[in-house]
């Protein structure tokens, strides 16, 4: 059809619902996979068979929480799933990692009224309560934990709400670095699975497997043959040295590393990072608490932007 300055145009059968509709003969495989974390509610057959065939690509057991046998009856079920519905199905394994939780807590919620001080502590033996927060670290020192530093205690998937997330300012640090006293900035009820702790501006120095990451690679990982392992809280190239140096004393060498972003290390150190790990995840939940909340999609962008041409892929939580 000729049009203007002598151009052809051609007529097109494409009409609006035809963009819009689901094209049933679509066989490309989509670039962007699915991770879906299976949980206590998710991990029998019949619903993992459903996500498989709604689009799961990769199955993540979190060891932040949740025993081992529940993860081992969960990775049964999946591949039961997998087999019945002929499709595969990648696994990942999410590491503890030096996260810092609240430990010891009570079995009813713990509530926190603006105004009143709450003692952090680093004494494993103390019982959680509106009183005293004891903390899975083993000492302050070198934290850079110093009074009007800003201080983050809420649940594991952060849900931005401030009655169930505690934020504190430290007003004093014991001499002893075991502990410091923090005034609560806003009422809150603290509840959910997990309390995780952010430290403003802190460097930690805890390995980046735990003791219980360790065992539960050999139990869990290894047997299962675990394809990707995310490093919790990865801060430097040289964290992903020394999980790799694990995974591989312990038979584990062809599992890929997937390096998770979610503190202000790793976001200072990204560029390393990225030379050591296989992919990177941007954790934005709890980047959040470190970066402030306008900034986070320019965090986000740059990691893509950077690491999109040369890692395998970029990913974001």
């Amino acid at each position: 059809m000729p049009g203007v300055l002598g151009r052809t145009y051609f007529n097109t059968s494409l009409t609006l619902p035809s963009l819009v509709e689901e094209d049933p003969k679509f066989t490309v495989l989509p670039s962007t996979k699915l991770v879906c974390t299976i949980g206590p509610v998710s991990n029998d057959v019949d619903t993992l068979t459903q996500m498989l065939q709604t689009g799961m690509s990769i199955a993540r057991f979190d060891f932040s929480y949740v025993d081992t046998q529940l993860h081992q009856t969960s990775i049964d079920n999946l591949r039961q799933a997998s087999k019945a519905t002929r499709t595969l199905c990648a696994t990942m394994m999410d590491t503890l990692g030096p996260e810092i939780v609240v430990t010891n807590r009570p079995s009813e919620p713990i509530k926190l009224e603006a105004g009143q001080t709450v003692l952090l502590t680093c004494d494993s033996s103390k019982q959680a309560s509106s009183s005293v927060l004891p903390i899975a670290y083993p000492s302050l020192a070198g934290t850079g934990i110093l009074p009007g530093r800003s201080v983050f205690v809420g649940q594991y998937l952060f849900t931005g709400s401030e009655s169930t997330s505690a934020y504190l300012t430290v007003q004093q640090v014991d001499s002893s670095d075991m502990s410091a006293v923090c005034v609560v900035q806003n009422s809150c009820v603290l509840e959910g699975v997990q309390l995780t702790v952010h430290i403003g501006n802190m460097k930690n120095t805890a390995p980046i497997l735990s003791d219980s990451d360790k065992q539960a690679l050999l139990q869990f990982g290894k047997p299962n043959r675990i394809d990707f392992v995310a490093l919790s809280f990865t801060r430097s190239a040289q964290d992903v040295k020394d999980a790799r140096a694990y995974l591989d004393k312990i038979g584990m060498s062809e599992v890929k590393i997937i390096a998770k972003i979610e503190n202000m290390e790793g976001l200072v150190n990204y560029r390393e990072i990225m030379e050591q790990c296989d992919t990177m995840l941007l954790s934005r939940g709890s980047m959040g608490n470190c970066v402030d909340p306008e900034k986070m999609f320019l965090a986000q962008k740059m990691l893509l932007r950077v690491g999109g041409g040369w890692l395998p892929a970029v990913g974001k939580q």
